[in-house]
Formats: C-alpha cells, sequence, structure tokens
C-alpha cells in the first residue's frame, strides 16, 4: 500500500494583545477659549488613541462647562470614577493633569483608585503615563491648577459683568440652538427644534431620566457627540437664554 507524505506549513503571525483605552475630556465655563476647542480637544485625543496599534477606544467621557475643582455635578467625571472598578478599561487618556482635576484631594482620590484597580494614567500633552515618582510633582502641579482656577473664576466673572453692563451676551457660545458672534445670538433652527422638543417633554411632565431615553431612542446626541447627561437636561430647562428673558 502506498504511504501519503502530508506537508504542513505552520506560518507564525504577530499576536497583539490590546489594551483597553478610554479618555476623558473636560472644559469649564470659565474658560471661554477652550469651550471653543472643544471638538479640537476631543479629536486629539481619539486620533491619537487610534494611532497606537494596540490601543482600542472603547468609551469617552467628556464634562462640557463644568468646574474642575469639584467632583461634584461632574456627569462623566463620576461616571469614569466608578467605572475604575470595573474591568472595563486598562488605560485613561487626559489632555493633561489640569483636564481631569483641579483639586488636590479628589486628585489623590483618583490616582489611588486608579493604583489600586491596576489602571494607568496617559497624559497627552506630557507623552508619557503616570508613575507613582510622579506623586510630589503633580501634587504641586493640582495645588497650583486649584488656585489657578479660582484666579480665573474671579477675573472671568468680573470681564463678564462688564460686558453684560454694555448690553454684550456673555457665555459659552456652544450652545445647543444657537450660533454666537460679536455678542450677538443667531437661532441654528435644527437644533432650536431639538431645544423645543425637550421643553416640550418637560411641559407635559416628563421627568429628565424619561426625556433622557427619548433622545437616546431618536437618535440624538448633545454637540459633543455623546448623549445627553441628566445635569445638561437640567441646565438647560434653567437656561433664560431659551426662556426669552436674559437678565
Amino acid at each position: 500500500m502506498r504511504s501519503l507524505n502530508f506537508c504542513v506549513i505552520i506560518e507564525l503571525k504577530e499576536v497583539i494583545f490590546l489594551l483597553k483605552v478610554v479618555f476623558y475630556s473636560r472644559v469649564s465655563t470659565d474658560e471661554e477659549k477652550q469651550l471653543n476647542a472643544l471638538d479640537k480637544q476631543i479629536q486629539e485625543l481619539a486620533d491619537y488613541i487610534h494611532s497606537q496599534k494596540d490601543w482600542v477606544l472603547v468609551d469617552k467621557y467628556i464634562d462640557e462647562g463644568i468646574s474642575g475643582t469639584t467632583s461634584k455635578g461632574r456627569h462623566e467625571y463620576n461616571r469614569l470614577y466608578n467605572d475604575l472598578l470595573t474591568d472595563k478599561f486598562d488605560i485613561v487618556v487626559i489632555k493633561d493633569q489640569s483636564r481631569l482635576m483641579r483639586n488636590v484631594l479628589d486628585w489623590y482620590l483618583f490616582l489611588d483608585r486608579v493604583m489600586k484597580n491596576g489602571k494607568q494614567i496617559f497624559m497627552y500633552l506630557d507623552n508619557s503615563f503616570y508613575t507613582p515618582d510622579n506623586a510630589f510633582i503633580s501634587g504641586i502641579k493640582a495645588m497650583m491648577a486649584e488656585e489657578y482656577s479660582r484666579d480665573l473664576s474671579r477675573k472671568i466673572k468680573s470681564a463678564a459683568q462688564r460686558s453684560q453692563r454694555n448690553g454684550t451676551v456673555y457665555g459659552n457660545n456652544r450652545m445647543l440652538g444657537y450660533k454666537q458672534e460679536g455678542g450677538k445670538l443667531t437661532i441654528i433652527e435644527e437644533e432650536a427644534e431639538i431645544v423645543r422638543k425637550i421643553f416640550e417633554w418637560y411641559i407635559q411632565g416628563n421627568g429628565f431620566r424619561v426625556i433622557q431615553q427619548k433622545l437616546l431612542d431618536k437618535g440624538i446626541m448633545s454637540t459633543t457627540g455623546t448623549p445627553f447627561s441628566l445635569s445638561t437636561l437640567k441646565r438647560m430647562i434653567k437656561q433664560e437664554k431659551y426662556k426669552g428673558l436674559l437678565i
């Protein structure tokens, strides 16, 4: 009986283990120029993550118009803080330390949770990961950022008051439904329809969680491309620029 000889070819390929990565981005209402550049900040972080062959972007956390001096009211930051306890990701990318936190105590609480749960923080502007060796310097930076934020807030409020006395519209020019140029507001009709719908649902007696779900069901996202947070919806309902009275 004739025997058969089989030739087996084994091709070895490089095995890449992907690291799950998220990013956190924040701007404050006290930082008008940064509010205008939020889209650029988000795009830079996303592009950098996509450029790393062993990284995969699994989520993004974006707080708009929120101060970094406290964790109160920072819906996306608190979501990130809670997700540190899960296996959802391995690395958190931030533009720099001040984007994440401008409060010394909260900064160290965040670091403690990162370390205890085996996560890493990558700072985009420094092009480096946080290590325990950075603890002293990062603490000094947190204290400086906290004081800077307080001083900036005082200056901005003073400038706002002077502008308002002259009849200039002041505030976030990324407000859904409006385009702000030269101290004047112009309605963006397509976005204004979303604002009107939110007010209509609220007047009908719907709570903010119900409104949030209605928007999700319709595929309607915020100006940052993320689902509307409860805090954002609450601020919209209180916003005097939507209600025809600007004081």
